[in-house]
């Protein structure tokens, strides 16, 4: 059993948040955990207990990490009906792990400071397997305080835990690396789709990428699912996905004057990209 001074807990265990999880409860000895899918909660065995609401997880822990699928489920989670907010005591601290938008964040933020509890964004990448094996990066922004205990939780299923800044810039930092992530797909449609068209193998052109470095993981697994239909569980799920990272991408574009209109580009090509797949 791990050394730490938070009781922990985790909302949402869905695709990554699952095993993000199950490697907290297994580093930590563990944990309290909830899911609107009881089913999905129960199968992490007697490592974890399960609670009935969001509020019984935050009456039970000094850390939660919370894993759902967009800003309004992230708003349910922390202030709804038997919110986690309205059952954690001052002085906790709420890892957002979902892909939301800045705004979110930061009302978010401003609500749990009322209460006295730090809610900070704590993005992550590397996919399922790497959060089973505790190899994920996680993007923290919150102050050097709330960093410093959120950071405990967050380096049981990650390698590289980040401090990126005040609140707002770890999900700043996800949301470019997902920009980069999705454009990798959409380069990779379209380079193998047009490799297929001229009559070539796709394993000389997997080659060349290889050898040249150009190959990246995104890229990788976007070619497994064209080749065998194994790497992605389903493909509209990742349309969706990706529509609405790049969406929030667009958003922050444009609260920052960079532009939009190359993220938009990207984004209009998702349904193409994952209709293509298997």
């Amino acid at each position: 059993m791990a050394d730490h001074n938070n009781r922990f807990g985790f909302i949402g265990l869905g695709n990554i948040g699952g095993p993000m999880a199950l490697r907290m409860a297994q580093v930590a000895g563990s944990a309290v955990v909830y899911d609107v899918n009881a089913a999905a909660a129960r199968e992490m065995g007697p490592i974890a207990t399960f609670a009935g609401s969001p509020a019984e997880v935050g009456q039970q822990s000094d850390a939660v990490g919370v894993c759902v699928r967009d800003d309004a489920d992230v708003e349910t989670v922390l202030c709804g009906p038997e919110g986690l907010l309205s059952g954690m005591a001052p002085g906790g601290v709420v890892l957002i792990h979902s892909t939301v938008g800045l705004e979110t964040i930061r009302r978010l933020a401003d609500i749990g400071a009322k209460s006295g509890i730090d809610v900070v964004d704590a993005g992550v990448t590397g996919g399922r397997v790497r959060a089973a094996e505790g190899t994920l990066v996680t993007m923290i922004g919150g102050s050097d305080e709330a960093f410093a205990r959120a950071r405990e939780l967050a380096a049981t299923f990650s390698s590289d835990v980040l401090h990126c800044g005040p609140v707002g810039t770890g999900i700043i930092a996800k949301i470019c690396n997902n920009v980069v992530s999705w454009t990798s797909s959409l380069a990779a449609y379209e380079a193998f789709g047009l490799l297929a068209a001229s009559g070539v193998d796709d394993h000389v052109l997997e080659r060349v990428l290889r050898g040249n470095g150009n190959l990246n993981e995104m890229m990788a697994i976007h070619l497994r699912q064209l080749r065998d239909g194994t790497a992605l569980a389903s493909p509209e799920h990742a349309r969706i996905l990706a529509i609405k990272d790049l969406a929030h991408a667009a958003e922050l574009a444009r609260e920052v004057a960079w532009g939009d209109s190359g993220i938009e580009a990207v984004r209009s090509q998702m349904a193409r990209v994952f209709a293509g797949t298997k």
